[in-house]
């Protein structure tokens, strides 16, 4: 991986006691494509008066055979070095720069050169950078403190570079160690992230995710930004690898929708999204009819809709003898003819109630429609916390919890996959776990 180096300089660079200094030794050993030095006062002094220490970079690349690009940041009005406050933001600013410009490239911290503040701030920045960067400490040659000398006054640049023992291969010796640090911003944003997953709340991981998705790898962003769309109910925008990890449904585009709307409505009564799960209900109870209906019994009201919608037209449905026995049967109420309209609930019941009622799903069926419209309507209109206490007031709920609702629609289900006179059969393949499964995966990923 091509790499760029941030280096504060300091006292010993860039060639001390004829050995690179620590900002020449990682540059010696990486060949960074671009290098960033910081200057303060006195160092940005040194480097006007001889350029002792870009000049110096140029012999090594010249040597060693590569080439890089050097800035120097200037900062004329630092005297006060020892404060540690000073170079955090400063330092980040600078480094998020690096980054933002080089994204795919190892960003290599200097954290050898520099005063004690310098080093600090680098050290702790590397622990809680949202992206990868490499700290790198030298070690000096006697693997010791550098013996103390009076700041060079007078310093020969060439003189000082023939002179450097680095530059002879037998007496180099690599003095470059990686520091192995934690980063303990990642490790915070990821607990997050796993309290956020327990949650169902795939928004609020995916966001704390994509800033740090450095260390995180793009396939767990897929993932995530993937559960963030199922829960949209945007299953089709998932990557097919994706889906068949998450053991999607790969039926019809119907069948799948509300497979996926079932999982979403447990999902979101398991997460205690009660309000959102009880209106949920309606259009749960019409596609399950439908699919009753339909799928399982072979009554295909919706081939009489118009425009791949869910709106009967007069004109459709008598367009054939059938379309007008249904229009008789079921669409024609209480002595009043249907004129159009969308096909609703009582269509399909209708249905049942003509020709299905004996089959093993429609009693429940029926059941859970009776609870969807007795509180459909207070739930769309309360402004009052929707709780379970809340709901157990309802007399069709016989003092019974959302639990049962959702047990009730996994009985259906079954029911239906179980019926032995659905001649089509066509069955509802709906993996309750798929939720759970999803969120084990992310977990283990993210671990």
């Amino acid at each position: 991986m091509p790499s760029i180096l941030f280096s504060p300089v300091g006292g010993t660079d860039p060639i001390s006691n004829d050995r690179d200094g620590s900002m020449l030794h990682i540059a010696r050993k990486y060949h960074p494509e671009y290098i960033m030095l910081f200057l303060s006062s006195e160092i940005l002094a040194h480097e006007m008066k001889d350029h002792r220490y870009t000049k110096t970079l140029r012999l090594l690349m010249e040597k060693e055979g590569f080439s890089a690009e050097i800035e120097c940041v200037e900062r004329p009005e630092l005297t006060n070095v020892q404060l540690f406050d000073v170079f955090i933001p400063e330092y980040e600013a600078l480094l998020d720069r690096l980054h933002e410009r080089f994204p795919d490239h190892e960003l290599l911290l200097n954290t050898a050169s520099g005063t004690p503040a310098m080093k600090s701030a680098l050290n702790l920045l590397s622990c809680f950078l949202p992206y990868k960067v490499t700290p790198v400490q030298v070690s000096t040659p006697i693997r010791g403190q550098n013996p103390k000398s009076d700041p060079k006054q007078e310093y020969d640049v060439e003189l000082f570079w023939a002179c450097n023992l680095d530059n002879d291969p037998e007496q180099y010796e690599d003095r470059c160690k990686v520091a192995e640090l934690n980063n303990y911003r990642v490790q915070f944003d990821k607990e997050n992230i796993i309290a956020h997953l327990r949650a169902y709340d795939y928004d609020a991981a995916y966001r704390i995710a994509t800033k740090i998705r450095d260390y995180l790898g793009e396939d767990v962003i897929s993932c995530l930004e993937s559960a963030k769309n199922r829960i949209k109910l945007r299953w089709k925008s998932i990557p097919v690898d994706v889906r068949t990890r998450l053991k999607f449904s790969s039926d019809s585009q119907f069948r799948t929708n509300l497979s996926e709307y079932l999982l979403w409505l447990k999902m979101k009564q398991e997460r205690g999204d009660l309000a959102d799960f009880l209106r949920g209900l309606t259009p749960a109870i019409f596609n399950l009819l439908r699919f009753a209906v339909e799928e399982n019994g072979g009554i295909r009201l919706s081939d009489y809709c118009v425009d791949n919608t869910t709106y009967v037209t007069t004109r459709s449905l008598t367009r054939d003898e059938t379309g007008i026995s249904y229009k008789n049967k079921y669409f024609d109420k209480n002595g009043k003819e249907f004129t159009g309209g969308y096909l609703m609930n009582y269509h399909y019941v209708n249905v049942i109630n003509d020709l299905f009622r004996k089959r093993p799903w429609a009693s429940s069926l029926m059941k859970l429609r009776e609870i969807e419209e007795a509180i459909r309507n207070p739930v769309a209109h309360t402004i009052t916390p929707v709780d379970e206490a809340w709901l157990k007031q309802f007399s069709v709920m016989d003092g019974r919890e959302s639990g049962y609702i959702v047990k009730m629609i996994q009985k259906i289900v079954e029911d239906l996959n179980a019926d032995q006179e659905n001649l089509s059969g066509k069955k509802l393949w709906v993996y309750w776990n798929s939720y759970q499964d999803m969120n084990q995966m992310l977990l283990d990923a993210l671990r």
